[in-house]
């Protein structure tokens, strides 16, 4: 068995982080963009072509149904709808496809030949890897929103022009951004319950994403259904505990000496989870990142 030692990274002393350097970093990017540029690829077609066939396929399914008698409520039901397949879509490529992948040239005894011998260090490869996913991951994402929504716009110019029009785009700024102004007035509910809830979600999502990178530093090859499984039952069993819980609170009277205070803690609690959530995160990247550093030609696990 091979073993990458010629850069350790961690002495009998210190960590030696800082052994980093821009030039070499860049080398093996370009390096590992000729050398997978067709899984890339691939992956990025995927994406887009895939968010607009939803776009598409959602028009379509307002135009076949769009009659007068149609209301715009209605209408904008539709086009919610659209927008969640697309953003079901990018999730499932970003945070088990993409993610479940980040280590994909190691899925065989060639790429991890050519990923131990390529000029850079283990740090610099690896942050390289994960920049692919987080940032690259994003960039895509954003292009396949662009796209979907200059179909629908290309679509609706050709057809008759629905009295719901909308902007797939928009739409997810505002999903982005918190639509505070629909969230607070027409539901609701407050600007404080808002922040806590999306600070909550967004960190729940990142946590995703770094539990898949950790399962593919583990099985180069087949980890992504292997990883999916393990993560439900986790998030199953968390959220049992959490119903179990706040069953228990709300089932006593005395828990709360008014609605405010309910909202108080259970804000407090979102905050709380999401810094678990980014501990935990961190966690699964230290970890994924030990594993990637004990890359070995051939073993059991990896054959």
């Amino acid at each position: 068995m091979l073993r990458c030692t010629a850069l350790p990274y961690f002495s009998h002393k210190k960590i030696t982080i800082m052994d980093f350097n821009k030039d070499r970093f860049f080398t093996f990017g370009r390096y590992d963009l000729i050398i997978n540029k067709s899984f890339y690829l691939t992956m990025s077609l995927i994406t887009i072509f895939g968010s607009i066939g939803i776009a598409t396929f959602g028009f379509f399914i307002r135009w076949a149904m769009y009659t007068p008698t149609h209301n715009e409520m209605l209408m904008l039901d539709y086009t919610v709808f659209t927008d969640m397949c697309i953003l079901i879509l990018l999730s499932l490529m970003y945070h088990a496809i993409y993610a479940g992948c980040t280590f994909h040239n190691l899925r065989n005894k060639q790429g991890r030949i050519t990923e131990l011998t390529l000029p850079a260090t283990n740090l610099e490869k690896f942050i390289w890897h994960i920049a692919i996913v987080i940032i690259g991951g994003l960039l895509i994402m954003i292009l396949s929103i662009i796209s979907a929504d200059v179909a629908n716009a290309v679509l609706n110019l050709i057809f008759h022009p629905l009295s719901a029009q909308h902007s797939i785009t928009l739409d997810f700024i505002k999903f982005v951004t918190c639509d505070l102004t629909f969230m607070t007035e027409k539901l609701d509910i407050a600007k404080d319950f808002v922040y806590a809830l999306m600070f909550c979600v967004f960190t729940a999502n990142f946590t995703c994403s770094t539990f898949f990178i950790l399962g593919n530093s583990i099985k180069y090859k087949y980890n992504i259904i292997l990883t999916y499984i393990i993560y439900e039952f986790i998030v199953s069993a968390i959220a049992i505990a959490s119903l179990s819980v706040g069953g228990n609170s709300m089932t006593d009277t005395n828990t709360f000496r008014s609605a405010d205070e309910a909202m108080y803690y259970t804000q407090l609690g979102m905050y709380i989870v999401g810094v678990i959530n980014i501990l935990f995160a961190v966690l699964y990247l230290w970890l994924s990142y030990r594993f990637y550093t004990k890359a070995q030609i051939t073993k059991g696990w990896n054959k």
